[in-house]
């Protein structure tokens, strides 16, 4: 009976896994197709692995190679298909580009950073603004699914820093679409009314964007709103007071508004910041406008009978250390406070304010 037992044990084993056997034989036959996809998607992964480190290596041809293989294999992957959309902006090759961008959104509709950047190229490289705005406003008007668990994943950030880069190119896109416009006219100040709407609402998601307080300052002064303007562009140099764009159209608009000593102090910063960069041509173009309002003031100011002259004092209200180092006179940190601190400084902005 005992060995009876023991038979009939081992033919239930024997028996369970030829059972077993053929029932994965029969899944795999069934399934093949399943499999062999998965398998193709693992091999994706990994060569698109091997593409991005080619691609932060700035070996492009490679990582091209790489990402169109890993696409073959896995044409999905919306990732290879968005870098692969990167090289081709590399590349200048921007039709290109927008194609394996639509390919990315087509496999992941939700995916924002190719959704803006093909927004851009369209913009500023094929110039198809319509095209463009429709695809910022996708990314203003989505809705996605806001996970937020502590210490672990939260994308809320994300997502509203993308909205505020939607607007942000958006008003960049509404202004271009003025310039197609007589200046002035009814159809380029409503779509400069819209730049404004648009860098607004940029702000209103991130405070301190340097580009977007000074795109807004430029359409609210193209729109003749120079208080506004001139708030605008002292936020932005407040921000980042060695770029000297923001200095030199906020000089424009103090001569605009005869604030000449005003405007004089703006075109002496932003000289100063361009002659730094060694940019000779736009550093002699500011120096001419420069010596305009400098006439334009001694005029202002100049009485009958009286002599224009600048009175100087025989020395400076406070002094700095110099360091000589390796054969070159250095500012110590204490002077470069001082540089930045004056650079931000922003008199006419404080006169405005005063004024209202």
């Amino acid at each position: 009976m005992k060995l009876f037992f023991i038979k009939l044990s081992r033919f239930v084993r024997n028996t369970t896994s030829i059972v077993i056997f053929l029932l994965a034989i029969l899944l795999i036959f069934l399934y093949h197709k399943w499999v062999i996809v998965q398998i193709h998607h693992v091999q994706a992964f990994y060569i698109v692995w091997q593409a991005d480190t080619e691609y932060k290596k700035g070996h492009f041809q490679k990582a091209i190679e790489k990402y169109t293989y890993a696409i073959k294999l896995y044409p999905e992957h919306y990732k290879a298909n968005y870098n692969l959309g990167n090289i081709y902006v590399a590349y200048e090759d921007y039709n290109k580009a927008v194609e394996y961008y639509e390919k990315a959104l087509i496999a992941n509709p939700d995916y924002y950073n190719a959704r803006i950047n093909m927004g851009i190229v369209l913009a500023q490289k094929i110039l198809d603004l319509d095209r463009a705005m429709v695809e910022y406003k996708k990314v203003i008007n989505a809705r996605p699914f806001l996970i937020n668990i502590p210490f672990i994943y939260n994308n809320k950030t994300a997502v509203w820093h993308c909205k505020a880069i939607a607007y942000y190119n958006l008003g960049l896109a509404y202004k271009d679409k003025s310039l197609l416009y007589t200046f002035n006219s009814p159809p380029s100040r409503g779509y400069l009314r819209q730049a404004a709407k648009s860098y607004r609402d940029s702000i209103s998601i991130e405070h301190n964007s340097y580009d977007s307080h000074y795109n807004l300052g430029l359409t609210m002064q193209l729109l003749g709103v120079l208080s506004d303007a001139l708030q605008e562009y002292c936020k932005a140099i407040n921000l980042e007071p060695m770029n000297y764009e923001a200095h030199y159209n906020l000089a424009i608009l103090l001569r605009q508004k005869l604030l000449y000593t005003e405007s004089i102090n703006e075109l002496e910063k932003a000289g100063l910041l361009l002659d730094a960069r060694g940019d000779v041509n736009k550093t002699a173009y500011i120096y001419q406008i420069l010596s305009d309002v400098s006439q334009r003031a001694a005029i202002k100011r100049l009485t009958p009978g009286e002599y224009i002259s600048e009175k100087l004092k025989d020395t400076p209200s406070k002094t700095y250390n110099l360091v000589y180092v390796n054969g070159r006179v250095t500012a110590t940190d204490d002077l470069d406070k001082a540089i930045l601190e004056n650079m931000k400084t922003c008199s006419a902005c404080k006169n405005d304010s005063k004024s209202k």
